[in-house]
């Protein structure tokens, strides 16, 4: 029993991963299809391609998302669900040349999870000490540039975060709070986002792990943000940023596996 426990805890973090990966897949999917892309809008609106041209690009988008859902899951096609992150990759670009970018080059860090998290499924799903060490890496990178990229944008006084403070104030009946303290607040914040994404990088991994602890709790609480701040209706946009809690949930579980292997 206790050995069947344990190879359920190692096999845990690779299927985190994947779900991970598959709900976002799956969600991109339902978003393109109900309100259309990003991409769509850039190639119609921005650079005169036919809508036509465009909804087909969108099309082929959405096919290649849903495809590599269920690839990820596949052993003999597992590779194959690589292909998702064109999609996204479009749309990060897409948002990186909208006139309408306010901070371009951040859009390239701060989705550094959302197109590595696959990556470091298929990596895992191939156990080896070697692969595990690649993947805690990739991991471990990604989840920094994420959190550095926010930090960045907070530090920025980005008007999405301002909003979303506001509003989760008012909601627990605070309302006398003027601009200034919420500046302070956000600032504060994006220091300690900083803060956190250095310790990540720069200090072993096993002194990290109430950062980790830290991380995926934050990036649930800033992902649920968005449903305090427009309602149910977004839950799609929780859903996107799944990988912003599952990813340091899961370096986390590596972590204690290796420990746990040390040990023996």
């Amino acid at each position: 029993m206790h050995h069947q426990k344990t190879a359920a805890f190692r096999h845990a973090p690779p299927h985190l991963l994947a779900a991970a990966y598959t709900l976002t897949c799956l969600v991109y999917a339902w978003r393109f299809n109900r309100y259309s892309s990003k991409t769509f809008s850039f190639l119609w609106e921005e650079n005169g391609i036919s809508e036509a041209g465009a909804g087909r690009v969108e099309t082929a988008m959405i096919l290649l998302l849903l495809f590599s859902a269920g690839c990820i899951w596949s052993g003999k096609l597992r590779n194959l669900s690589l292909l998702g992150i064109i999609p996204m990759f479009f749309e990060m670009l897409s948002e990186t040349f909208m006139p309408s970018a306010k901070y371009p080059l951040l859009y390239w860090a701060e989705w550094a999870l959302r197109y590595t998290v696959p990556a470091a499924a298929i990596i895992l799903l191939n156990p080896s000490e070697r692969n595990r060490a690649w993947s805690m890496g990739l991991l471990r990178i990604s989840i920094a540039l994420t959190f550095a990229a926010h930090g960045i944008k907070a530090l920025l006084s980005d008007p999405h975060f301002l909003d979303f403070l506001l509003v989760f104030l008012r909601r627990i009946n605070v309302q006398t709070v003027n601009e200034e303290w919420m500046l302070h607040a956000v600032h504060l914040i994006g220091i300690f986002d900083l803060c956190l994404a250095a310790h990540l990088l720069f200090f072993k991994l096993e002194r990290n792990r109430a950062v980790l602890i830290w991380m995926a709790t934050w990036g649930a609480i800033t992902a649920l943000a968005r449903i305090t701040y427009g309602g149910w209706g977004n839950w799609h946009e929780v859903c996107i940023r799944s990988a912003h809690s599952i990813g340091p949930i899961t370096l986390l579980l590596l972590i204690s596996i290796r420990r746990s292997e040390t040990s023996d």
